[in-house]
């Protein structure tokens, strides 16, 4: 994976087959380390659920108490994202349990994803003293729900991250394809760091919080789903693009 020189291009996201399904359609039988990793997945997705829900009470049994204007609003920033890692969990579990492979692209809402993702990162934008500005559109994509709501939120708390103020989500439309923009008003992202940005466990400043997975995810499921993803980074801000196919032609 690398950019292509003097574009914006990231190279290595291209329509990719959905491991595990043969040719016919028909789910391949997993091998042996794939079957541990799913073990290893059911595992720890129900292991973390309980003091998850531990954590999860507290913040409840402290958000019903009297709070300052500034802790109320990292608060129920916190409850939100519980919520969310709840429901990764919950999504981690099943797909151990099931066993099933990845699912196909299908015809999908863009406007509901974004309308789910708003919900689940504006409180920490307000927490952070930053502006989250989404716009939803009532466009069909050929996508994968779960996998695109995870690009967008890796994408926005990334934005959140390394900008300053103002974080904007928006669409262009063009023939048979929608244009998914995320954008922050952060610094310039310098030239050796945009040869390993989507690389795993990379930070460029590793003072930030997370552990570098959120583009290399994002990345993943581009690749997987054929997406193709896009970035720019100038004085005014970087903007991570994600090119998806219509489904309404």
């Amino acid at each position: 994976m690398s950019a292509d020189p003097g574009t914006d291009r990231v190279t290595g996201a291209g329509t990719a087959g959905c491991a595990g399904v043969g040719r016919n359609g028909s789910v391949l039988e997993t091998s042996a380390p794939e079957r541990a990793l799913r073990s290893v997945m059911t595992a720890a997705g129900h292991d973390l659920m309980q003091p998850l829900q531990i954590i999860s009470h507290a913040l409840e049994r402290v958000a019903a108490r009297d709070q300052r204007k500034d802790d109320r609003i990292w608060l129920e920033a916190a409850l939100v994202q519980v919520e969310r890692l709840a429901s990764g969990l919950s999504q981690l579990v099943e797909a151990g349990v099931s066993g099933e492979a990845a699912p196909l692209p299908s015809p999908q809402c863009l406007g509901i994803i974004m309308e789910e993702s708003r919900a689940a990162w504006e409180k920490s934008a307000t927490a952070r003293d930053m502006t989250l500005e989404i716009t939803p559109v009532p466009v069909r994509v050929r996508t994968d729900r779960a996998r695109m709501r995870s690009i967008l939120d890796n994408l926005i708390g990334n934005a959140l991250k390394y900008g300053r103020s103002r974080v904007r989500v928006c669409t262009t439309g063009g023939p048979g394809e929608i244009r998914l923009d995320v954008t922050n008003d952060g610094d310039v992202i310098p030239g050796d760091v945009r040869e390993r940005l989507f690389d795993a466990f990379y930070q460029a400043d590793g003072s930030r919080e997370g552990i570098g997975l959120g583009l290399s995810i994002v990345h993943g499921h581009c690749s997987a789903l054929g997406h193709r993803i896009e970035f720019a980074s100038d004085a005014e801000g970087t903007r991570f693009s994600v090119v998806i196919d219509r489904a309404d032609g």
